[in-house]
């Protein structure tokens, strides 16, 4: 077995030297395209040889023929170069694809990705999105990468930090005759329209946690209505059902058309925006294209 391993490490050591004298059956062309000496490529032929144990070729004045062991190994030293080499054409397009399948929350995909989607296939990037409010699992996922709304970082994966975050309380045009203040945070006082998932998740994005940053300590709001996503949140404020906690990238675009207006002093959140993948990925060109591109766009926003 010890000589077995021996002859396979030889030959895959050989095997370049081989699939070019295959290719040129001339030991001074094949020197010349490796840049050896007529002499060192004649040399490693024989120690293969004594190796293996069988001539490889057939040596006269005028030409060189392949002897029928040569031919099998010289065929398998071809193959097996064609197969690295496909390895490699694989990897480097590996490496420069921009092709990604990014999971995003609904909320955000609804609220503020999808609208942009145009500008990022215009930027070079081919992005599939995997919609999903769970947390995606970007080791066993069919997802690639991620856009996290959180404290950040990701322990274990490759995290950038996109964007900060700002809560901002949004409503229907002339919900409020005035701006949200502490004394209508009580039963009776205001409507207001809470996300379930948001206020359970670790992330700050709950009316508490406005509450506090305002110093409203003894805050009972009135909840109207409860969801568990935030674009349905949105979406009842801007049918008039209440006050929505709204946070920075998921109100902008509805604030610009007159859909909702700010209703109440903007705070910073703790959390923020994070593109988040594993160490591999987030060393290629499309992953380095897609954090450039989605800080731009977040910028702007």
């Amino acid at each position: 077995m010890s000589d077995h391993r021996d002859l396979l490490h030889r030959l895959f050591k050989d095997a370049e030297l081989l699939a070019v004298i295959s290719q040129e059956m001339s030991f001074t062309r094949a020197a010349g395209r490796l840049g050896l000496q007529q002499s060192a490529v004649s040399h490693r032929v024989r120690a293969l040889e004594e190796v293996v144990g069988a001539p490889l070729f057939e040596r006269t004045t005028r030409r060189l023929d392949l002897t029928a062991t040569g031919s099998v190994l010289c065929s398998a030293a071809t193959r097996s170069l064609e197969v690295f080499e496909a390895a490699l054409r694989e990897l480097e397009d590996l490496q420069r694809s921009r092709s990604l399948r990014l999971s995003v929350s609904s909320s955000l995909a609804m609220k503020w990705l999808l609208p942009r989607l145009a500008q990022a296939e215009a930027a070079g990037l081919e992005l599939v999105l995997d919609v999903d409010d769970a947390v995606s699992d970007l080791r066993s996922g069919s997802a690639q990468a991620a856009v996290r709304f959180g404290v950040g970082p990701y322990p274990g994966l490759h995290s950038v930090r996109l964007d900060t975050a700002e809560l901002i309380p949004v409503a229907r045009p002339g919900f409020l005759n005035a701006p949200l203040s502490q004394e209508m945070c009580v039963p009776g006082g205001c409507a207001f329209l809470a996300d379930r998932r948001a206020a359970a998740d670790g992330t700050e994005f709950d009316w508490q946690s406005y509450f506090r940053a305002r110093g409203w300590q003894e805050a009972e709001p009135e909840i109207a209505a409860t969801f568990d996503r935030t674009d349905l949140v949105l979406q009842a404020a801007i049918s008039g059902m209440g006050v929505a906690l709204g946070r920075t990238l998921l109100v902008e675009d509805d604030l610009a058309a007159g859909f909702l207006v700010e209703v109440g002093e903007r705070v910073k959140s703790r959390a923020g925006y994070w593109l988040v993948a594993t160490s591999e990925l987030a060393q290629t060109q499309g992953f380095q294209a897609l954090s450039r591109w989605l800080k731009s766009q977040m910028k702007r926003s």
